[in-house]
């Protein structure tokens, strides 16, 4: 991996380091990141952004710092690392914005639907919501699960369903 220059660096992470961004990418590291790949980058960052290397009144923040500190702490640990890196794959659903709408907010029905064979499957609990385009919204009770985006077809309008 090639390094850039510190000046590059730190006016990269200037512009980028956030309280709302992932600990990779406050790294500038993809998540398939190798253990080297991870130290090398936290000491190129850390030696642009470290505090004591800043000119008074600089925009690079003791907390920036800290911020990149508590990112590559968190990810040399591999336990650590492998439980964040869980938590980014079960969050990435709801990274979609789309307003979020409680089942209990939405017509409830019964309908029937065929099993996987094509042959009469039973009832089961439907919910459904008009779009502001007029349109509606659609699903059934067994694929909320955690949670579901619905698409509307006309307007393309996305909604959030939680139980």
């Amino acid at each position: 991996m090639s390094s850039p220059s510190p000046a590059s660096l730190l006016a990269l992470a200037r512009s980028h380091l956030s309280s709302s961004r992932s600990f990779y990418s406050i790294l500038h590291l993809p998540p398939s990141c190798t253990p080297a790949e991870l130290r090398a980058s936290f000491r190129a960052l850390s030696l642009a952004l470290h505090p004591d290397r800043q000119p008074p009144g600089s925009p690079c923040t003791a907390a920036a710092f800290a911020e990149l500190k508590a990112a590559y702490d968190h990810l040399a640990e591999p336990q650590l690392r492998a439980a964040y890196d869980e938590a980014l794959a079960g969050a990435a659903p709801r990274a979609v914005r789309a307003p979020v709408v409680r089942l209990s907010e939405m017509r409830r029905e019964r309908v029937l639907v065929a099993d996987e064979d094509g042959g009469g499957g039973g009832e089961e609990e439907a919910f459904s919501r008009a779009c502001r385009c007029g349109e509606v919204f659609e699903v059934l009770g067994s694929e909320v699960g955690g949670g579901v985006v619905l698409d509307c077809g006309g307007c393309g309008l996305k909604l959030r369903v939680e139980e």
